[in-house]
């Protein structure tokens, strides 16, 4: 069982992802079930990408395709921050 990346932030006393990302490494294991714990366990209603009758790639390609889906959901939950009259740092 793994820690979450803030966790590890915050553990680490860092205030930037980038210097943090120089401590740890991820594995494509670690994103894929990460991706699919946050998936199963929305914390908020917003549109999933459509993900039917597409397979899970391995190596670097798999990491890319995480991490535009990650993408993907956090420009989701940014528009619905803004929608609801909240503002968010561009």
């Amino acid at each position: 069982m793994g820690i979450s990346f803030p966790g590890v932030m915050k553990l680490l006393g860092h205030h930037s992802s980038d210097m943090t990302m120089r401590y740890v490494d991820i594995a494509l294991t670690d994103l894929q079930r990460e991706f699919h714990q946050a998936r199963s366990q929305p914390r908020h209603l917003v549109p999933q990408p459509k993900t039917s009758g597409v397979s899970i790639r391995l190596g670097l390609d798999g990491v890319i395709d995480s991490v535009l889906a990650v993408q993907h959901l956090l420009e989701m939950f940014r528009r619905s921050l803004s929608a609801e009259g909240l503002s968010v740092p561009e």
